[in-house]
Order: C-alpha cells, then sequence, then structure tokens
C-alpha cells in the first residue's frame, strides 16, 4: 500500500506541482533512496496512459518515496516552458522539494527521453551538498530512452545496420521478397543505409558531447534504460556502442537495462517492474550485472 500527496514548491517565482507517492513505511527507516520522476517532451507528470503514475506507485511500493513533477508552464504548474537543456535550475528546486518533504539524504533521479537528457545535464554539474535541508548526493541516475540527437528530422540511427541491413538489401536487388513484417519500402531501405553510413562518419554531435561530458562528471551510478525497437532508444543504443562511450561506460561502472519491443513511456507494466528491479540492484539492494535483461 502506498499514500499519495499533492507537493508545490516555487521556482522561479512560479508555482510548481508535483504528486508525491510514499510507502507506509517511512523512506528514512527503510534505508531506501527517495526518487524524482521527470516526463519528457510535453508530457505531464502522469505520463502517457498514466504509465508515470503506475510507475511512481510501483516504486513506492517498493519502499522508495517518488515525486513526479510537471515541469514549469506544463500540466498544473506555473511559468512559460522552456527547451530541455535550460531545465537544470528546475531539478535543482525539485530534488530540493522532494529532500524537505521526506527527510531522506539519498535521491535517485529517473528521466524519461529528454526528460532524461536535461537530468543526466544536471547530474554532471552534481555538487557536494551544503546546509542542513539541502538533499543528498544521488544514489544512482536512471536515464529511460535517453534523447541524444541534436534535431529530430534525420531518420533514427541504428534503424537498420550490419548483416540485416545488407541481407535485405541483397534480396531486395536479387528479386526476393524480404523477410520482414509488413512491406517494406525500397527507397526507405536505401534512406536508412546511408543515414547510418552517414551517422557513423558523422562526429559526435553537440547534445552528445555535452551529455558525454555529464556522464563523465555525474559522481553516481548511471542505469541506461533503452528499449530494443524504440527510435529514440535504438539511436541511444547505437550511440552507447561506439567506443568513445564504451570506454567511459566501463570506467564508471554504467549498466545497461535493455527492453524488447518499442516501450518508450514504460506503458508495459513488464518494463516498469523490470526497471523497478534494476534500480533496485544498482543502488545496492542485490548485486547488480553490467547489462540487465528482463526476465
Amino acid at each position: 500500500m502506498t499514500a499519495m500527496r499533492p507537493l508545490v514548491w516555487r521556482w522561479n517565482g512560479h508555482r510548481i506541482l508535483g504528486m508525491l507517492h510514499e510507502p507506509l513505511l517511512p523512506a528514512g527507516d527503510s534505508g531506501m533512496p527517495a526518487a524524482l520522476l521527470l516526463p519528457g517532451g510535453t508530457q505531464t507528470r502522469m505520463g502517457a496512459g498514466r504509465a508515470l503514475v503506475a510507475l511512481a506507485r510501483l516504486m513506492a511500493a517498493r519502499g522508495m518515496p517518488t515525486l513526479a513533477c510537471d515541469w514549469a508552464g506544463q500540466g498544473d504548474s506555473e511559468g512559460e516552458p522552456v527547451p530541455f537543456t535550460d531545465r537544470l535550475s528546475q531539478i535543482a528546486a525539485a530534488r530540493q522539494a522532494l529532500a524537505e518533504a521526506t527527510g531522506t539524504t539519498r535521491q535517485l533521479v529517473i528521466g524519461i527521453c529528454d526528460g532524461a537528457s536535461a537530468a543526466l545535464l544536471a547530474a554532471g554539474e552534481e555538487r557536494a551538498p551544503e546546509g542542513e535541508g539541502a538533499p543528498g548526493r544521488l544514489a544512482a541516475l536512471v536515464l529511460v530512452n535517453c534523447w541524444m540527437r541534436d534535431d529530430d528530422l534525420a531518420p533514427p540511427r541504428g534503424w537498420l545496420t550490419g548483416a540485416l541491413a545488407r541481407r535485405l538489401a541483397g534480396k531486395r536487388l536479387r528479386g526476393k521478397a524480404a523477410p520482414a513484417a509488413g512491406h517494406l519500402s525500397w527507397r526507405a531501405l536505401w534512406r536508412g543505409l546511408r543515414a547510418v553510413r552517414a551517422a557513423r562518419k558523422a562526429g559526435e554531435g553537440r547534445l552528445e558531447g555535452r551529455l558525454r561530458a555529464a556522464a563523465a562528471a555525474c559522481p553516481a551510478p548511471i542505469l541506461w534504460v533503452l528499449a530494443r525497437h524504440d527510435p529514440t532508444g535504438r539511436d541511444a543504443l547505437t550511440r552507447l556502442r561506439h567506443p568513445r562511450w564504451r570506454r567511459l561506460m566501463r570506467k564508471q561502472n554504467h549498466r545497461r537495462l535493455l527492453l524488447p519491443g518499442d516501450d518508450h513511456g514504460l506503458l508495459d507494466p513488464r518494463s516498469r517492474i523490470a526497471l523497478a528491479a534494476a534500480i533496485e540492484e544498482v543502488i545496492g539492494a542485490v548485486p547488480a550485472p553490467a547489462i540487465i535483461r528482463p526476465a
């Protein structure tokens, strides 16, 4: 069983609203961290299909008080919307409110899509806590299908790569049907292949560079949650396979949770259960492997 109550705090003179989901056992007694849940895009604190509400309740049931908040200018929060790259101070204000409401000294931040990007950028500027009421250091950072591209116009990186792409192209050239569900457009196939080749030849994007620098500076463990067939998750997975990221992830002891399908916003209950279990592993409740696969 869990309890739920609204939480209001100030950011730049605006009232920001969140909903705090709490376990019946106070977090201070359980030793579990409190969690801040950041939606992506124009989503409110509820998420698509109320998926983030379900996740917050699940986290609270596992002993972690979870604050799901609306960004400024979205949902029930006052103010004007700002780009996700300018939301770092909003995250700091939300963490402060969470610390004061729960009294916990450990926190984890969970971000979805560009909410994950903002969370990582903020974590890269993490400093030692100051003052009695200040939030403690991060226990973990959880990035769900993190947005890593500079624009949303090009086809997703890694849409169709390697041996599969070459095999499909070869069968088309020989006049054979491609083994794919539905109809595969020949032009779309080649556009995807050209986009992948161009992306591999191109250097690191501006946003990706900022995210990598933030990941290197982040003092907390990072869990990358990636849906294999979600365009954003697939793009992030392809980028993380680059040697520059692989070296960093080994050095910083990052972990990955690979989800089947295209569950971008954690609509599938199985994705939420797998995520909650992986978070417990990352924060030290049980030993965790480098790559976590849902059962």
